[in-house]
């Protein structure tokens, strides 16, 4: 716990002590601050000690964990970044499926949330590997082909 702003080069202001770490149920940790007024305000640990080394973050910038390991909250593990960039960084490539196209039988990837599995007597009912086979398959099945 520290009880002033000298003694470890806060650059929080008007407060009165700041306890902490403590381990959140996601194993985040997160430091609690008391202000001079009774106020009570809790930020991120890994927030906290980049302030610390670094000075404030500017608006609209969070600190990341490089290796994307939040409970690694070495200073040598944190950098800031947009919230853009944070939100873009957590978000991982949707699984992809190979696929046969029906109507020319040509080998493609599709992501796996995109492909309808369409139920009914039709056999080869997609999906297709592009607008064009799916025209032809529609054309063929309306000329009573397929």
């Amino acid at each position: 716990m520290f009880t002033r702003p000298h003694q470890a080069g806060f650059l929080l202001e008007n407060f009165m002590k700041v306890h902490g770490p403590y381990d959140c149920a996601d194993g985040r940790k997160r430091m609690q601050i008391i202000r001079d007024d009774g106020s009570k305000t809790s930020k991120s640990y890994a927030k906290f000690l980049y302030e610390q080394k670094y000075g404030e973050i500017p608006d609209g910038m969070e600190v990341d964990h490089i290796n994307d390991d939040y409970t690694d909250d070495r200073i040598d593990n944190l950098q800031v970044i947009s919230k853009l960039d944070n939100i873009m960084k957590s978000v991982k490539p949707a699984p992809m499926t190979d696929c046969i196209c029906p109507e020319c039988n040509k080998e493609f990837k599709r992501e796996a949330r995109v492909i309808r599995h369409k139920q009914g007597k039709r056999k080869n009912a997609g999906p297709f590997c592009s607008k064009k086979c799916s025209g032809r398959r529609n054309q063929r099945i309306q000329a009573g082909l397929c």
